[in-house]
């Protein structure tokens, strides 16, 4: 991707595998010093490649259905990247498991929109008062599922992406008088991701 971030900050939690990884990395590419969270996969080859390219990489281990944890990490992230986070990218999330509905514990339906939903706003509120006025971009991960409903026992986790794209709409509105875009992506495969890349960080 051919975006300058050189100045700018990011955090994206679950950035140690899969997408977030890839993500982490290619904001590092653009210039950008990235902090990462990790729940379960703490290797820290992500962190490693990024401080390679000469760039910070603050590496926290953060559970973001906890608020108390969420803003102790933010807060971490922000003093280790001068003060302020220019980018987040909330990307932590899981399926946690197939069930149907009639079969569905309160446990699990819980247990999902809390990591999906609930991390999010748990999140979105925790690094707003570390993005300057005037420029700050959040990209929030939501998924197909929040538009067809998910595959077969995953109601629940199309529920809470569903809800992630609504959330994503209202924080907008609230936010853009700031100078501060939030958009959500639905993945289906990496090239969209690369293409839709440049209007979420760099337009006005």
């Amino acid at each position: 991707m051919d975006i300058n971030l050189s100045g700018k900050t990011a955090l994206v939690t679950g950035g140690n595998v899969g997408i977030g990884r890839a993500i982490a990395l290619a904001l590092a590419r653009c210039g950008a010093d990235v902090a990462i969270t990790f729940f379960e996969n703490d290797q820290a080859r992500t962190a490693d490649e990024i401080r390679a390219m000469g760039r910070q990489a603050p590496c926290l281990h953060l559970n973001a259905t906890n608020s108390a944890q969420v803003n102790q990490a933010f807060a971490r992230a922000a003093q280790e990247l001068g003060g302020h986070i220019d980018i987040l990218v909330n990307n932590a999330g899981h399926l946690v498991g197939r069930a149907p509905i009639a079969d569905m514990s309160d446990e699990h339906w819980f247990k999902v929109i809390n990591v999906n939903l609930t991390s999010c706003f748990f999140c979105c509120r925790a690094v707003l008062p570390y993005m300057n006025t005037g420029w700050g971009r959040i990209v929030n991960m939501s998924s197909m599922a929040a538009r067809d409903g998910g595959g077969g026992g995953a109601v629940a986790y199309a529920a809470s992406k569903g809800g992630v794209m609504t959330f994503t709409r209202g924080l907008a509105k609230e936010v853009a008088s700031r100078g501060i875009t939030v958009n959500a992506l639905a993945p289906a495969c990496w090239t969209i991701w690369r293409a839709i890349a440049g209007y979420l960080f760099i337009s006005p």
